[in-house]
Formats: structure tokens, C-alpha cells, sequence
């Protein structure tokens, strides 16, 4: 049941001129490539899937580590810092909201 369910949903997520592909894991803005590591991939499907809302440290981190793998919440905004500065040419914004 839930692989026919998935079989006819997309693995390409667009926002804007930017573009993921889930299942080959690269994305692209303007159809030029962006080396992005896997954590950078994976944060920004999270902020993709959630464009135009608001995503705290904790739903990052839920999502991003598994019982094996453990992320700290500076590594986390390393991962930020470096995405942002990837897609710093790009019309995409990613904006930190402090309590």
C-alpha cells in the first residue's frame, strides 16, 4: 500500500528557480548544479518541504539524526551558515528568527 502510494509522487521539489532531487540527492538553481554535502541536502529538503513556515532546532534535528548519529545544535547552524552561503547568488532566502 504505501509503495503504491509513493509510486506516483515526484522526487524532484521545486521552490522558486531552486530544485532537489530526493532520490538522486543533488539540487540545482538555474539548472547549474550545487555541491551540496549530504547533511546540506537533507536541511534543505526539510526547509523546502516547509516553504514559508517556520522550522525550530528541534524539528531540524529530530529529522536530520537517527540513533546512531548525533548532530549538536552549533553543528546544525554550521550546516545553515554554509548552505546559506551556497545559494548566496540565488534569489532564496533563508532567514533565522531568534526568541
Amino acid at each position: 500500500m504505501i509503495r503504491r502510494g509513493l509510486a506516483g509522487s515526484s522526487s524532484i521539489i521545486t521552490v522558486g528557480n531552486l530544485q532537489l532531487d530526493t532520490v538522486n540527492h543533488a539540487a540545482a538553481y538555474n539548472n547549474t548544479s550545487l555541491n551540496l554535502s549530504a547533511r546540506e541536502l537533507a536541511v534543505l529538503e526539510i526547509l523546502m518541504l516547509k516553504t514559508g513556515k517556520v522550522v525550530n532546532k528541534e524539528q531540524m534535528l529530530e529529522k536530520l539524526c537517527n540513533f546512531d548519529d548525533d548532530i549538536s545544535d552549533n553543528a546544525l547552524e554550521v550546516y545553515m551558515h554554509r548552505l546559506r552561503k551556497k545559494l548566496d547568488h540565488s534569489d532564496i532566502s533563508i532567514r533565522t528568527i531568534r526568541a
